[in-house]
């Protein structure tokens, strides 16, 4: 007595083209995934060898190296700024406590003021001091 068994198998595929003679080429996924994962080889129907050049894993890595590279560009770009910002703070801290105005070079007794009222850009958005006293 013979027994019939039935098996039904379904298989997801992924069709690709031969770089040589552009004859669609039938993979599997997890064959697929591994040739552009690893470029590794594999043949079309008419014998040709194909593999993918640059594979999932190099191009993945040449964007990450790129933006790598890109980040610290824009961090060295920061530091560069900050230490330029830094020293112009020092520059004109010192300038200012010599009662010297540090945009247009002249001595001031009152140097805040002079600023406030001759230089406003530099000042800007930031808030009015507060009258201790009353001038008359």
């Amino acid at each position: 007595m013979t027994t019939k068994h039935t098996i039904t198998r379904t298989q997801t595929i992924e069709i690709v083209d031969c770089g040589i003679c552009s004859v669609p080429i039938a993979l599997t996924t997890t064959r697929y995934t591994e040739a552009r994962e690893n470029g590794s080889w594999f043949y079309c129907s008419n014998g040709h060898l194909v593999h993918y050049t640059e594979t999932e894993n190099m191009r993945l890595r040449h964007q990450l190296d790129h933006a790598q590279e890109l980040a610290n560009r824009e961090a060295e770009k920061r530091r560069r700024k900050e230490t330029e910002l830094a020293d112009l703070l020092k520059k004109h801290t010192r300038l200012t406590r010599n009662g010297v105005c540090p945009y247009c070079r002249r001595n001031f007794h009152r140097v805040a003021t002079h600023i406030r009222m001759k230089h406003p850009e530099a000042t800007q958005g930031m808030p009015e001091p507060e009258k201790k006293w009353d001038v008359i």
